[in-house]
């Protein structure tokens, strides 16, 4: 059986753990959701994009430069597809005649989502626990 000392070593552990990956879902997935229009009039227009991020390739993560700089400073919108995303982002951009080379960087990140971390969450503590008393008959023989 675990002594108190290893049970308190376990429960800090996965509090550690549960921290380390709650900051980091919270870190990235803040943010305000915008439309497409919002985006293009209020910010793309403006000057005021540093960068695009297509995340998962379901929705754009917008990072603003100094000039867009807001409290959160990074907004959101759900795309339909990459390709008329890319369609449509290059076809604003060149009405707004700006150079190819100008382009506002687009970058393809491929995300954990939250979605899918919960659905094996599960499996993992059903593992685990079997773990757990695997060891434990092995150390009651």
């Amino acid at each position: 059986p675990l002594n108190n000392d290893d049970r308190n070593r376990l429960i800090l552990g996965g509090l550690g753990v549960v921290s380390v990956i709650g900051f980091y879902l919270y870190i990235e997935m803040k943010g305000k959701e915008i439309t497409w229009k919002d985006f293009l009039h209020n910010y793309l227009i403006n000057g005021k994009v540093e960068k695009l991020e297509v995340v998962n390739k379901k929705f754009v993560r917008v990072k603003l430069n100094s000039e867009g700089y807001s409290d959160s400073n990074s907004f959101w919108f759900n795309i339909g597809s990459v390709d008329s995303f890319e369609r449509n982002i290059e076809n604003a951009q060149i009405d707004m005649n700006i150079e190819p080379q100008n382009f506002v960087p687009v970058i393809y990140k491929t995300e954990l989502e939250l979605s899918s971390f919960s659905s094996i969450l599960p499996t993992i503590l059903i593992i685990g626990f079997l773990m757990f008393m695997m060891k434990r008959s092995a150390e009651m023989m």
